[in-house]
């Protein structure tokens, strides 16, 4: 029997940056936060993630999980 992985490294079989840039901006918009493909390409190249901004914003650990439940309909 054959045992085998599947292992795609985004971007080899199949292309999800541009969707992932576009799920930041639609949730950070939701709190009121804006951002554009220049500052997310500096963020992602230094290995860090979008909510970057959320953080520089003013939400914290606490905060900053009521704020993307209430962003994707969710209760917190």
């Amino acid at each position: 029997m054959k045992k085998q992985i599947l292992f795609d490294n985004d971007g080899v079989l199949v292309e999800t940056e541009k969707w992932y840039f576009a799920a930041n901006v639609e949730i950070l918009k939701t709190m009121g936060i804006h951002l554009d493909e220049v500052r997310y390409r500096e963020i992602m190249i230094l290995g860090q993630s979008a909510f970057l901004l959320a953080e520089e914003a003013g939400f914290d650990s606490v905060t900053l999980k009521p704020a993307l439940c209430a962003s994707a309909g969710f209760q917190s």
